[in-house]
């Protein structure tokens, strides 16, 4: 007599395997959605601490005319993920717009004022609303970087240099 699962049985355990998927995949994108709001995080923290270093290694008469390829290892020229959009050729000109993008979707801009050596973080409409649970990988950087790099209430904030 041969030992084969029946059809019932091998039924029962794809069953048994679609419930177990769908448990567990809302897990997984929220687990996700949550390490690429950390990476992107980072790099904007990372980008602060690096063009600060460099304008005081620098000076500021050599740091508004390097290139920001030389001024940062964060991603450049970006539209689609997570990193600059600016390009990597482009200078710290006086009032010059540094866009961070993550996931594709603007986070924060930062502006250069060279007069005052100072850049403004400042970051779009955020929205605090902790009991939505679909919240963008966008969304969770806004409210983590709150109280952080920017403001409490997500207004701008100035880093002197």
């Amino acid at each position: 007599m041969k030992s084969a699962f029946t059809m019932v049985e091998l039924v029962f355990i794809v069953v048994i395997i679609g419930i177990l998927t769908t448990v567990a995949l809302p897990k997984f994108t929220v687990s996700r959605n949550e390490a690429a709001s950390t990476i992107c995080i980072h790099e904007i923290s990372q980008l602060v601490l690096e063009l600060s270093g460099n304008y005081t290694k620098y000076g500021y008469v050599t740091f508004k005319t390097k290139q920001l390829s030389y001024l940062t290892n964060v991603k450049l020229g970006v539209s689609q993920k997570s990193g600059l959009s600016n390009q990597p050729t482009e200078t710290m000109t006086d009032g010059k717009e540094l866009i961070y993008l993550c996931d594709g979707s603007e986070v924060v801009t930062m502006t250069w004022n060279a007069k005052k050596s100072d850049l403004t973080i400042a970051s779009k409409a955020i929205s605090f609303n902790v009991e939505d649970e679909a919240l963008t990988i966008t969304d969770i950087v806004k409210q983590r970087l709150a109280g952080g790099l920017l403001s409490v209430n997500g207004d701008s904030r100035v880093y002197d240099f």
